[in-house]
């Protein structure tokens, strides 16, 4: 029995909303790391102009694949801060920087968020009444 042509693009129509819902819903589950690959991707495209580097020169400085930097460049890898390091070292950049706080510190910037809090709702409060 032969499938007419019609019947093709209701089975294919088909398959294509049903993985258009599953890409969403992955989306929504993994929507975290997926903007950060995705905001990591930017600056490192950014970096590669900048420092006139290529995909494959990136890729032996890094010692992984031409493939993988092309997965990663697309936003659609999962970086570990392993992989992370790599490319900070192989661009000589920093793309994530840890902040490390004492309590002692930690109280310090409470109190400086607390007074930069005042002064803008100062200034705002000055800007309304003048």
């Amino acid at each position: 029995m032969k499938t007419s042509a019609v019947e093709k693009l209701r089975e294919a129509s088909k398959h294509s909303k049903s993985m258009a819902v599953a890409d969403a819903a992955y989306y929504v589950d993994h929507a975290g790391w997926i903007d950060r690959a995705t905001e990591i991707a930017t600056i490192v495209l950014r970096e590669l102009r900048v420092q006139q580097i290529s995909q494959n020169e990136l890729s032996r400085r890094m010692n992984v694949s031409p493939q993988y930097i092309s997965k990663m460049l697309r936003g659609k890898e999962n970086l570990t801060l392993e992989t992370i390091a790599k490319v900070e070292h192989a661009l000589r950049i920093t793309l994530i920087q840890v902040h490390t706080s004492t309590p002692k510190t930690q109280n310090k910037t409470k109190a400086n968020a607390a007074l930069n809090t005042r002064r803008l709702s100062n200034s705002k409060s000055d800007t309304f009444t003048r």
